[in-house]
């Protein structure tokens, strides 16, 4: 088994070492701001609970799909595409969903937000698609084998 290399293990303690100072900084944030304690914890239990509780039984479930469903060559790109996606759609949700939107200040969202991701979210795939065809063809076999 090889070590890594020098610069990577100091890398990642370097990053480790700012992920801390960020949690210290947000932390005394926290603890300092009376008035928002509330608003704060609500947040934390609140986020906790749906990723545990909403997040990962969806993300467990199309995991076990896509084992059972997408053959064994194409898997790697499909779930490349499926992290893309969900990513993209929890950053675009509350733009979709019209948070911030308000009739004085029409300037505010002024898209067409759920057009957009859809056409965000098409590219994506179409991409995976482009991937999967491209190595199918160099391969000599058809798109879809099953593996």
């Amino acid at each position: 088994m090889s070590r890594q290399p020098t610069w990577m293990t100091w890398t990642r303690r370097g990053l480790v070492a700012l992920g801390l100072i960020a949690l210290l900084y947000a932390g005394v944030g926290v603890l300092t701001e009376e008035d928002n304690l509330f608003n704060y914890i609500r947040f934390l239990i609140l986020s906790l609970v749906g990723h545990e509780l909403v997040l990962m039984p969806i993300f467990i479930g199309v995991g076990v799909l896509v084992v059972k469903l997408v053959p064994r060559t194409a898997r790697p790109i499909v779930q490349a595409a499926l992290l893309t996606t969900a990513a993209v759609v929890i950053i675009a949700l509350p733009a979709v969903t019209g948070h911030g939107r308000s009739s004085d200040l029409p300037s505010a969202l002024p898209r067409d937000y759920p057009r957009g991701l859809l056409i965000v979210v098409g590219c994506i795939w179409a991409t995976a698609m482009a991937v999967l065809l491209i190595r199918a063809i160099r391969r000599g076999r058809r798109p879809v084998e099953e593996g």
